[in-house]
């Protein structure tokens, strides 16, 4: 018999195993959020740094539970996404960008901010996916990522756009 203890411990233990194995997967395309790689601003600099979150979303929930019972083919009427922490990560900066974990979004423009949310598993414990948010000032992309697990580790298996702004 597990308890709601267990059962939180296992539910972080599973995502922070996703989030290790495909950490450079999910924090793809960063560089999108750079000011000085648009034609106007070549020549200034940009300074960015990536602030990390996790949690539970509403807002794409109900999109991102139809597309992964899509993706996998799954018959399992019902899914609650697992509540899980960030605790360390695996690497302090990607593509050159510095990333720190936070437990709160911080406010400057010159932050892009992500969100791990609403990890997902099916009955089996074979097929997972995770909401990720990205997002500086006024624009933001929001990608459901994809995994299947083989050999006891958890694959990348695609991505799908939920939004762009």
């Amino acid at each position: 018999m597990f308890s709601c203890k267990d059962e939180q411990k296992n539910n972080e233990h599973v995502a922070a195993r996703i989030i290790d194995q495909n950490f450079t997967v999910l924090m793809d395309n960063i560089s999108y959020f750079d000011m000085s790689k648009i034609p106007q601003n070549r020549g200034k600099s940009d300074s960015i740094a990536v602030h990390l979150y996790a949690g539970i979303g509403t807002m794409y929930l109900q999109e991102a539970i139809s597309l992964f019972k899509e993706k996998f083919k799954l018959k399992q009427e019902k899914f609650e996404p697992l509540y899980f922490g960030i605790t360390h990560i695996p690497m302090n900066s990607v593509d050159n960008y510095p990333i720190n974990l936070v437990k709160e979004i911080p406010k400057p423009d010159n932050i892009v901010h992500i969100e791990l949310l609403n990890c997902l598993m099916d009955q089996s414990g074979k097929f997972a996916t995770i909401t990720v948010v990205k997002n500086r000032g006024g624009g933001s992309k929001v990608e459901i990522y994809f995994f299947k697990q083989r050999n006891g580790k958890w694959i990348f298996d695609g991505k799908e756009l939920l939004g762009l702004g």
